[in-house]
């Protein structure tokens, strides 16, 4: 069983997974993010610094509207069951598209970094979280259900985000 065990976590690293989504699919779990806010440069009329993402909605900055925002409480009501993980970011968004083949999910040259809220749901949930506005963080369901594979998520303090 313990060579099984090794054999199976051998193939998911090569996969692209890390220890972390090696131990949530062992748990039956997965990571999903949710854009929390945004740093500006040069954008008309917002003051450059880091933005809430509703706060950029409100001050009706060109967003696209497909991007993966929604709020815990859409997470909780599409899913059940939540644990809030932490937070991460987007660290480069030049050219990033959220949906492959889609101009429309592609962010603004303005915004330069993402913060983004992560949060562990139940993997049999993940359709319904992506429905919700939160898409996962494993590269392999990304790539699954259609979305840009090649996002550069890194780890963040949340208080690195605000």
């Amino acid at each position: 069983m313990t060579r099984a065990a090794v054999l199976l976590c051998s193939l998911l690293a090569l996969a692209g997974c890390d220890e972390e989504t090696i131990e949530n699919l062992v748990e039956g779990k997965v990571e999903v993010f949710t854009i929390h806010s945004a740093s500006t440069t040069n954008l008309t009329g917002v003051p450059d610094g880091y933005h809430t993402w509703a706060e950029l909605q409100d001050l009706n900055v060109d967003l696209p509207a497909n991007a993966p925002f929604g709020t815990r409480d859409d997470l909780v009501n599409a899913v059940g069951s939540v644990t809030d993980s932490g937070c991460a970011k987007i660290p480069e968004t030049s050219g990033v598209c959220f949906k492959e083949g889609d101009t429309s999910s592609c962010l603004p040259t303005e915004l330069t970094e993402i913060g983004l809220k992560t949060y562990k749901i139940d993997l049999s949930s993940i359709e319904d979280a992506i429905n919700a506005g939160f898409y996962p963080t494993a590269v392999q369901y990304l790539d699954q259900f259609g979305l840009n594979s090649n996002l550069s998520i890194e780890d963040a303090e949340c208080s690195a985000i605000e």
